[in-house]
């Protein structure tokens, strides 16, 4: 067990939330900013639980700003389960990902990549030896079960 910094997952989610997607160059195609949140196809519930808190700023007893999260509705279940994977993600080794370990996840995920991307990591082959980061995954088989481990961890 380790504890989570939930106001500061809060605040990041709340951030992202105000990002626009941008047009790009060409008029065209659509530019997403780094952190911008993909909502899918959801009601409105979710949002209003996703939204349920606000941060303010009170006066503590000796007069000094404290700055706290307060529920504007009861439910708030989206929010939680946003800051509980985003904690995960983080214990993870996501936070040191680079566009390269996101290439090489994505190639042995065989999602199809615009041909203008960054190389992808080269693979060891030895998984088990010391190494500074990356990803491994356990057999090279095509089978219809995969394992991915993240080698930030080891």
């Amino acid at each position: 067990m380790f504890s989570v910094a939930v106001g500061i997952a809060k605040l990041e989610l709340y951030n992202n939330l105000r990002k626009s997607a941008m047009v790009a160059d060409d008029g065209v195609s659509t530019m997403f900013p780094s952190g911008f949140v993909h909502l899918p196809k959801i009601d409105g519930e979710f949002i209003q639980q996703l939204c349920a808190e606000q941060l303010i700023t009170r006066r503590d007893r000796n007069g000094f700003p404290v700055r706290e999260w307060q529920k504007v509705r009861e439910r708030n279940e989206a929010l939680d389960c946003y800051v509980y994977a985003r904690a995960a993600a983080a214990a993870a080794g996501l936070d040191r990902f680079e566009e390269r370990h996101w290439c090489e996840l994505e190639r042995q995920l065989g999602i199809a990549r615009p041909p203008d991307v960054v190389p992808a990591i080269q693979t060891l082959d030895n998984p088990e030896a010391t190494h500074s980061g990356g990803l491994a995954t356990s057999g090279t088989s095509k089978t219809s079960r995969r394992v991915i481990r993240s080698r930030w961890l080891s």
